[in-house]
């Protein structure tokens, strides 16, 4: 079926099954059930949740699928099923049954609340329609009554105008759509992106912009305005504009919560998680040795003064926890300026994060800006996933340079698309390195004796955006950062997988 035989279709059978539809429409709807296979499939879904009736419905030919078919198939699968009812005598009584069933409570939703994360005004097993749903904070996984799930992130707005149909004003959202919710629509303020059968997501990034990202399957996207539909296959994303103008932009599959991860985080949540979070972070904010702690909870606000950081262009959203916050850095520009102003021969840098791609760059955490100075340091994520840690020494290594490196095993990180906790630590005075993911050590390496780390003007995210992108085409950080701490001590092995048990957002 053709995106706008779709579109009609569903509107026919919604009008037909809420006793409105005059003859015309009648014999448009029997029309499409007389010709089209798909058609007559997607009337018999509607008729009934009960799988065998759409497969009997499925494989009649065209010239039996006109409604009084439908009926007998009705009564057919009904009965095959030990759910029959009554013997349907005519069509008028069918169908008067039929619309009198679909009024209940339990077949009127559009979706219903499969899990709610932080989220307190929808709860789990409740019935939604149209009514307009407002989150703050939390996440939302609902399944349609065709079988789409779709997560929805805070802060957002949204309602459904049917179970084919959802029209968010602000947000983001997942959606994994089986083949029986295909013509699944999203309606955003500026366009919308229709289904084919696939798994995508929706961020409206403002009143005037929204992001689609196809990650299988095929979506057709349409700026408002215009005419124009676009075909998006898996690993393509595209802006679209209220101008009714588009264009294509990176796809950022970690930038969206999946419904894979929400029981974890929905039971880590009720495990009381995110207080264990809060008295862990607040235990350490206290230790003398503490240089920065970066929160990003205060969406619009630059960290306090005494950090002497600044956020430069990138986003704030929701972090791993319900309302709490997390920078996103999308565009090439994004950063955070950050100055720890010291030198030290003791360090620890630890961060929440997640990516939305890594591919063929190295992705920067936190990189001072005086590369090529004695005791400069660069920690980062390369192309192979592994993780990457350099400083500046003066004795030549094996590569013919000063650079003293520490890198973990190529693939070392097989999740980066969900929140990971990554930490390094530096001692010059007993002269290692230690490369740690979720509270494991991952890898150790030799450094210098006495060499001093050089903690002065740094850029977390994208390193040194202001110069020209052709200069530096693969020092950018695409992804979402959970907390930015720095000390000016080795923290020990118990400490940061302690840390990390406590804080972590899934079960």
């Amino acid at each position: 079926m053709s995106v706008d035989t779709i579109s009609d279709l569903d509107q026919l059978i919604h009008v037909y099954l809420d006793g409105r539809i005059n003859s015309q429409e009648m014999e448009r709807l029997n029309e499409h059930l007389r010709r089209d296979r798909l058609a007559r499939q997607e009337f018999a879904n509607y008729l009934t949740l009960d799988s065998a009736l759409a497969d009997i419905a499925a494989g009649l030919p065209g010239q039996r699928a006109a409604v009084e078919d439908i009926v007998e198939l009705n009564q057919r699968a009904l009965i095959s099923t030990s759910f029959a009812y009554i013997s349907l005598l005519s069509t008028v009584a069918a169908v008067a049954m039929l619309i009198l069933w679909w009024s209940t409570d339990s077949y009127r939703s559009y979706a219903t609340v499969v899990r709610s994360v932080g989220a307190p005004s929808l709860v789990d097993g409740m019935s939604v329609r149209d009514e307009l749903n407002v989150i703050r904070t939390g996440l939302v996984e609902f399944v349609t009554a065709r079988g789409a799930r779709v997560v929805i992130e805070a802060p957002a707005e949204f309602f459904f105008e049917s179970a084919l149909k959802l029209n968010m004003r602000a947000g983001r959202l997942t959606a994994d759509v089986p083949a029986s919710a295909i013509g699944f629509t999203v309606v955003t303020p500026s366009g919308e992106a229709i289904d084919l059968g696939t798994k995508f997501a929706v961020d409206i990034t403002s009143q005037t912009q929204a992001e689609v990202h196809v990650f299988e399957g095929e979506v057709i996207a349409r700026s408002r305005g215009s005419d124009r539909r676009q075909h998006l296959t898996a690993s393509s994303a595209v802006r679209m504009g209220r101008d009714a103008t588009t264009q294509a932009c990176d796809v950022r599959q970690g930038a969206f919560v999946g419904n894979r991860e929400m029981a974890s985080m929905a039971e880590a949540l009720a495990a009381g998680q995110k207080t264990r979070a809060k008295q862990a972070r607040e235990k350490f904010q206290r230790d003398p040795k503490l240089l920065a702690w970066l929160d990003f909870d205060r969406p619009g606000e630059s960290q306090p003064a005494e950090y002497d950081a600044q956020v430069v262009g990138a986003q704030w959203v929701q972090g791993r926890f319900p309302g709490t916050g997390a920078i996103d850095f999308i565009e090439p520009d994004d950063c955070v300026t950050l100055n720890l102003n010291t030198h030290t021969d003791q360090f620890t840098l630890m961060t929440w994060a997640r990516l939305n791609q890594f591919e063929e760059r190295a992705n920067s955490l936190y990189s001072t800006d005086e590369w090529g100075e004695l005791g400069q340091v660069h920690w980062l994520i390369g192309d192979k996933t592994n993780l990457r840690f350099a400083i500046k020494g003066t004795k030549l290594t094996a590569t013919g340079d000063t650079n003293v490196w520490l890198e973990s095993q190529p693939r070392a990180l097989p999740e980066l698309e969900r929140w990971v906790h990554l930490a390094l630590v530096y001692d010059a005075q007993c002269g290692k390195a230690i490369q740690y993911l979720n509270g494991q050590q991952i890898a150790v390496a030799d450094m210098p004796l006495g060499l001093q780390a050089a903690l002065g003007p740094a850029q977390l995210g994208n390193w040194k955006p202001q110069l020209d992108r052709q200069r530096n085409p693969k020092r950018r950080l695409s992804g979402r950062m959970d907390e930015f701490v720095a000390f000016a001590r080795g923290l020990s092995a118990s400490e940061i997988s302690d840390y990390f048990a406590a804080s972590t957002p899934y079960k």
